[in-house]
């Protein structure tokens, strides 16, 4: 701090939680998802009155589910949906501005397809499907706070090639 060109750690973040994954998979079906509920708190800092705040920049909680169906009438062919939510975030140390939390929905599809040769994997998608706008991070660095808007609705098409 002050005018002098030292960098030194202030303090530290101790981060307490419990995080959850399951999967399964029935028939053409398969499911993935996973929670995490943290603690993250402030300690040891030259400014007593940031210890015990959240730090910058990190969610409480975040929940991620995904769903892929493997299309039985054209083999090869499967169609996924992902949903991914974040809660608040503080923007500043001392806990005074913060981020909304968000949610963002993906969809997309994949198709294998096998030649005598060579392997195609057929890919497109969209992110952010329902084309929501957020700030999903506000990290804080050298005394300035920097947010970072979610990506508006995109689109990809993509193919994989094994030879």
């Amino acid at each position: 701090k002050g005018n002098t060109c030292t960098i030194q750690a202030d303090g530290e973040s101790v981060h307490r939680g419990i995080e959850i994954n399951a999967g399964w998979a029935a028939g053409p079906w398969t499911l993935q998802g996973g929670a995490q509920w943290l603690h993250a708190r402030r300690s040891g800092s030259v400014d007593p009155a940031l210890n015990g705040k959240r730090p910058t920049n990190v969610p409480a909680s975040t929940l991620k589910l995904q769903a892929r169906y493997a299309v039985a009438g054209l083999p090869g062919l499967s169609l996924s949906t992902g949903l991914v939510a974040e809660s608040d975030r503080m923007v500043l140390p001392d806990n005074s501005a913060r981020i909304p939390g968000y949610a963002r929905v993906d969809a997309g599809l994949r198709y294998l397809q096998n030649t005598s040769s060579t392997r195609l994997i057929w890919r497109a998608g969209i992110d952010n499907l329902f084309d929501r706008r957020a700030w999903r991070e506000s990290p804080y660095q050298f005394d300035h706070a920097f947010l970072f808007p979610l990506a508006a609705r995109t689109f990809r098409l993509s193919v994989e090639a094994s030879l």
